[in-house]
């Protein structure tokens, strides 16, 4: 199936790309700076590796971050299922 643009699976590919750069927090504003600087083909090249660079950074700062509250989460889980064995032995001492 023809489009504008070319084929349709060019179309779907370009979309699918857009959205992960959304995904990743780029704002309207960067996708569409993004999107004209495509257009403009390989001259534009650095200014859109510096973009993506850019929000690559941001999400691996993200990625720490996360990591650091699964593993505070990890953590309280690990210390609520030793607190719940001491009281299921203490229990069971009991009866």
């Amino acid at each position: 199936m023809k489009t504008i643009y070319g084929n349709l699976l060019y179309d779907i590919g370009w979309m699918r790309f857009l959205l992960h750069l959304k995904d990743a927090g780029m704002s309207m504003k960067e996708l569409k700076q993004y999107t004209a600087w495509r257009a403009m083909c390989d001259k534009t090249i650095h200014e859109r590796m510096h973009l993506l660079e850019k929000r690559m950074r941001i999400v691996e700062v993200e990625i720490q971050a996360l990591q650091q509250n699964l593993l505070v989460l990890n953590r309280k889980i690990e210390f609520y299922k030793e607190k719940i064995k001491g009281i299921n032995m203490s229990l069971s001492l009991s009866k």
